[in-house]
């Protein structure tokens, strides 16, 4: 049996004589973009191929088989649009990367800058807790992700990982006239002391969080989380309004607003935050190309590589 074509041009002049509210709309409106007899004739030549009456004529009312009709070919049509804009879009080139909202607002717009991405291509940014990157690597999400790693995370597990520089931790304070904490003795003292501060961090499953808590409680440091954060980035915010103090891995911070001192752990009580990226076994060209980048920003700008 031979296949009946479409007559793509009188459903689409179909579609518009619904959207207008009849023929004379549609032709008055210049929507149509035909005369009206050429219009009617098409109309007449499409019912003829569906074999139904699609709309009466005055007043404007569409048959059940034009309601029909109008609702499959509007999903049709939908979907032909969708399927252009992915043919249209397969041969641009896309850079997907999963970050910590701090890393995308701090660190990516350097890198994103000394990286001088083509014009045409797009970047798709993820904001991700440190735990969730790895996943969202090998699930085929994003390219690559950037942020903090656990310990075993360089052990040649998929997704790739590579270990782009070690961060110190530390405690952001509030400067108080009243209290002066130069060094971590002070500090210790205080947070073992009857009116230990509060303390401000992410969530306590949270790989920074873990890693500072887990290592004082080895030392024989109890330290409860007080305030929780959403971000690194809020943490000086609240300890700014004498919630406590802060863990943090930007000593900048205080070198920027007077109003912080910033007191870093020694490397044998807390050991540093190991930064880096995660990726598949074959990146795309940009991805490679943002990796290049980060290796080159990190070792220039950052910290020493591992």
């Amino acid at each position: 049996m031979e296949k009946e074509s479409v007559n793509w041009y009188a459903v689409e002049l179909f579609l518009t004589i619904c959207d207008a509210g009849g023929i004379t709309a549609a032709v008055k409106s210049g929507t149509a973009k035909i005369s009206q007899p050429a219009l009617s004739a098409q109309m007449l030549a499409l019912e003829e191929m569906v074999g139904q009456v699609l709309f009466e004529r005055k007043p404007f009312r569409l048959t059940q088989d034009g309601l029909l009709f109008r609702s499959e070919f509007e999903a049709i049509r939908h979907r032909m649009h969708e399927s252009l804009q992915k043919i249209k879009h397969q041969n641009q080139e896309v850079l997907r990367i999963a970050a910590s909202d701090l890393v995308i607002s701090k660190h990516l717009p350097q890198l994103i800058e000394h990286m001088k991405m083509p014009k045409n291509a797009r970047l798709l940014l993820k904001d991700a807790q440190s735990h969730q990157l790895p996943a969202l690597v090998s699930e085929g999400v994003v390219d690559l992700a950037i942020g903090v790693m656990p310990a075993h995370a360089d052990r040649g597990k998929s997704p790739l990982a590579e270990v782009l520089m070690q961060v110190p931790v530390g405690i952001l304070i509030k400067k108080q006239r009243s209290q002066k904490i130069s060094d971590w003795n002070n500090l210790k003292a205080l947070i073992l002391g009857k009116d230990a501060p509060s303390l401000i961090c992410l969530p306590k499953e949270n790989l920074i969080s873990d890693h500072v808590i887990s290592s004082l409680r080895k030392k024989s440091i109890p330290w409860p989380i007080t305030v929780e954060v959403s971000s690194l980035s809020h943490v000086a915010t609240y300890v700014s309004l004498g919630l406590g103090y802060g863990i943090s891995l930007d000593h900048a911070v205080a070198d920027r607003d007077k109003e912080f001192d910033w007191i870093p752990f020694p490397t044998n009580i807390v050991a540093p935050i190991k930064i880096g990226m995660w990726y598949g076994d074959h990146p795309p060209l940009l991805a490679k190309q943002f990796m290049q980048t980060a290796r080159y920003y990190t070792q220039k700008m950052v910290g020493k590589i591992k």
